[in-house]
């Protein structure tokens, strides 16, 4: 047999590889190998001719998707800005990248601002609920989020169980996506303030969620490390918060792929716990937890502001 002659390093094949396998370690939770693969996509589509524009556009939102789970908020979306335009007149692919600039926003804590985002994408997608009906569940699902952290409690909990009823139905109630939402349901209960319930939700969901992820040291383990341990605080339970903060840090620091916000953010919520015991431990965590809120939210969001805030109950100097 004649063995097969290489690719031309400029085919556009090269190209979809290269997305294909930026996705792939996405999933896996390695933002960074997904930034890689697709700025070579990225560059390599500049000296491919003939390459649709469609494939620029979907470069361009992965870019955003990537940049946003490694805490460049802004970068994020530049990318996304131009995926959006690069879809000019495909309403429902820019629908999809209007989502996922909502989450940029909501990444940022501008909580109206993702929800007019979200909104505006839901209008688009439910002109064929049946055809769009997996992009509906994931876009309503980070619409609910955002409502929550806006304090929007009910109308929160109702789109989120729609997304967990509706996710059972057409995925099943053992697929990642219905036991997602799952987790979000518990956090959207907690932020609620119905603490027992999101105990409750949180240890149901956790075992088909670690078991769905496949290997103890992905590092999406850090979520429900974490959000158990909010739930904990918020319980008035102080030892178990700070053990499970401790727990859900080190695992970050161990396995790197967490987001790093919401690892600086956790690290401030261990660090406002131990103010009043353990001062230098305190100022130690703070510190670290700065060098990334200062880099990635503006100094109105909500996290930054409780950071500087603890700063300068500890006495630290914080800003240029």
């Amino acid at each position: 047999e004649t063995a097969a002659a290489p690719l031309d390093p400029r085919n556009p094949v090269h190209v979809d590889l290269l997305v294909a396998g930026a996705t792939l370690a996405r999933r896996q939770g390695d933002n960074a190998l997904s930034l890689q693969r697709l700025q070579q996509a990225e560059a390599l589509s500049e000296r491919v001719s003939g390459l649709q524009t469609e494939t620029l556009a979907v470069i361009h939102n992965e870019l955003g998707v990537s940049y946003n789970g490694l805490g460049r908020y802004q970068l994020a979306l530049e990318h996304l800005q131009r995926a959006h335009a690069a879809y000019a007149g495909l309403d429902e692919a820019q629908a999809d990248v209007d989502a996922n600039i909502g989450a940029i926003h909501e990444s940022l804590e501008d909580y109206p601002q993702a929800i007019a985002h979200a909104r505006r994408a839901l209008a688009v997608l439910l002109r064929d609920p049946i055809g769009n009906g997996h992009a509906i569940r994931q876009v309503q699902s980070n619409l609910a989020q955002s409502l929550s952290y806006e304090g929007q409690h009910e109308e929160a909990l109702q789109r989120i169980r729609t997304v967990i009823a509706e996710s059972a139905e057409h995925s099943g109630v053992d697929s990642f996506h219905h036991v997602f939402a799952r987790m979000r349901y518990a956090a959207i209960l907690r932020r609620a303030g119905q603490l027992d319930a999101a105990r409750a939700e949180l240890a149901a969901c956790t075992p088909p969620f670690l078991a769905l992820l496949g290997d103890p040291e992905h590092p999406f383990n850090f979520y429900p490390i974490r959000l158990a341990a909010t739930i904990d605080r918020d319980s008035g339970n102080l030892d178990a918060a700070r053990s499970g903060l401790r727990q859900a840090i080190a695992f970050a620091e161990a396995h790197p792929g967490a987001d790093p916000v919401a690892l600086a953010i956790a690290r401030t919520e261990l660090a406002a716990l131990l103010a009043q015991s353990d001062r230098a431990e305190a100022i130690a965590l703070l510190s670290a937890a700065l060098e990334v809120l200062e880099q990635a939210l503006p100094a109105t969001a909500i996290s930054r502001r409780e950071a500087d805030t603890l700063a300068r109950r500890l006495g630290m100097q914080t800003g240029p």
